[in-house]
């Protein structure tokens, strides 16, 4: 005979053939489902993600560590991530100013000031850009400080702006998919909690005859 459960800490009561299934454990997973869906469609993110430009590169007296996103670079939205540093040690208190230019054709440059952010015991000098147009754009970073000055590019092909992101779009579908779901097992297990069948009810005595 299945054995019927009770705890009273947030455990759903089923039988023994369905377990035991905490309510907060159902929570949990509804939360971070909700919490990925809405963190899904954030495209451009901070702090040395996406993948390296330039790694412990020399500009003047400097090294010097670049990151871009999105991958690949479309038109757009840009974000770029600097890491400055100086006999390994982070340099929090330089200028650094990065300026993007078309190679083929020549067009006018756009120039933007990357900001100091504390992240992670390390200092990272980030902008973020619009780039108008795709084919070859070459970044120049230039950076002052204390100790000089000092300069270094890199190139990278930016493609055509997408219509629509359809990794995103098919990961945020397929989460909705998942909330919904489990919103519908969240209702059928509160609906069999209170179901008179689950009751428990109470056992009676046996009785034992003398003869």
């Amino acid at each position: 005979m299945a054995k019927v459960s009770g705890f009273q800490g947030g455990i759903i009561r089923n039988s023994q053939k369905d377990g035991l299934i905490p309510q907060a454990w159902v929570r949990c997973v509804l939360m971070l489902a909700l919490l990925c869906l809405t963190s899904s469609s954030h495209v451009v993110q901070a702090h040395s993600s996406g993948p390296p430009r330039l790694a412990d590169a020399a500009a003047g007296p400097y090294r010097v560590f670049v990151w871009t996103q999105p991958e690949p670079l479309r038109v757009g939205d840009m974000h770029i991530s600097i890491l400055v540093t100086r006999a390994n040690q982070p340099v929090n208190d330089a200028q650094v100013q990065v300026q993007f230019t078309p190679v083929d054709p020549a067009n006018q440059a756009i120039v933007v000031v990357a900001h100091a952010q504390d992240f992670l015991s390390n200092i990272y000098y980030e902008a973020d850009v619009q780039l108008p147009s795709p084919g070859d754009w070459r970044a120049t970073i230039n950076i002052e400080g204390a100790v000089g000055k000092g300069s270094i590019e890199f190139e990278n092909a930016v493609l055509a702006k997408q219509s629509f992101n359809w990794p995103i779009v098919g990961g945020a579908a397929a989460l909705l998919v998942l909330l919904v779901g489990l919103m519908g097992i969240w209702s059928r297990m509160q609906a069999q909690e209170t179901s008179p069948v689950n009751r428990v009810k109470p056992s009676r005595p046996m009785r034992t005859e003398i003869k």
